[in-house]
């Protein structure tokens, strides 16, 4: 028996879905040593701080930013902005991604706690609350590390000695400046090939003839 042959899509259809698939699923795949889903030797993703738990939810948000970014400079470079205006564009952009590696650097040392597990002494990290819940069994002048120790380092437990509400929230707050560090950077760099995409275009009109 034949399969049925189904007819091919419009032109405008081939192209939507070619630019779709190169722009969604491309970019994020080029990008996966970036984003930590690809482990390379001697380098060290920034999504390697978090735990995970919310690794799983934090790459395929950032793999989505990062497509809308692409989207983003693929559209606007067919515009011509002036010189001043890319210029500060980029330092407002590097200055808040300054301020937005500073905030999570704080939120980290802040809401997570990292330790040493099993004979390969590989490291684990929980996101904890302050303060803990009085059903904790922990005793108060203990550390939070020790307290996850006694709980199994099980993370499903970890409502026992924290708010649930509140490790959501701090949960959240990490993934939040995760996506818009690396957004952020994927616009810093998107701004970066504007311009000299722009000063390529100008330096061949001044070497056209008259």
């Amino acid at each position: 028996m034949n399969e049925p042959v189904l007819p091919a899509p419009p032109t405008a259809t081939r192209r939507w879905v070619s630019a779709l698939l190169a722009l969604a699923v491309t970019v994020p795949l080029g990008m996966a040593p970036l984003l930590g889903n690809l482990e390379i030797p001697g380098f060290k993703a920034l999504l390697s701080l978090f735990p995970g738990s919310l690794q799983e939810t934090a790459l395929p948000l950032a793999s989505l930013a990062m497509a809308l970014v692409a989207v983003s400079v693929q559209f606007f470079s067919r515009d011509r902005f002036s010189g001043r205006k890319l210029t500060r564009a980029f330092v407002a952009v590097v200055a808040a991604l300054f301020l937005l590696l500073l905030l999570l650097a704080w939120r980290h040392n802040q809401t997570v706690v990292g330790m040493p597990v099993g004979p390969d002494a590989e490291r684990a990290s929980f996101v904890v609350a302050h303060p803990r819940s009085a059903s904790c069994p922990c005793p108060a002048d203990r550390g939070d590390a020790e307290c996850i120790q006694r709980l199994g380092l099980d993370g499903s437990r970890l409502p026992i000695c924290w708010a649930e509400a509140d490790l959501r929230s701090n949960a959240f707050v990490l993934v939040l400046l995760y996506v818009l560090l690396m957004s952020g950077l994927g616009a810093l760099v998107g701004l970066l090939v504007m311009v000299r995409r722009q000063s390529g275009t100008t330096k061949r009109r001044r070497k056209a003839p008259a």
